[in-house]
């Protein structure tokens, strides 16, 4: 017998996922601005990060709406 997930389950976990991915990328920006000299690269991955910590916050702010 196969163990099927309710919608409201499925939905949750689905977006647990996509907040423990937007924090890996914005961890990911910020390694990648702490390697690279001044220039581009350094702003790039600040900015790739702030873009990310604002989703999470925003992912967060949704989640808890709801419940």
């Amino acid at each position: 017998m196969k163990a099927e997930l309710d919608h409201s389950t499925k939905s949750e976990l689905e977006r647990n996922g996509f907040i423990a991915l937007l924090a890996l990328f914005a961890l990911a920006g910020l390694y990648v601005a702490s390697r690279a000299g001044a220039g581009t690269p350094y702003w790039g991955g600040l900015g790739f990060s702030l873009i990310c910590v604002a989703g999470l916050f925003y992912s967060i702010a949704k989640v808890k709406a709801f419940k």
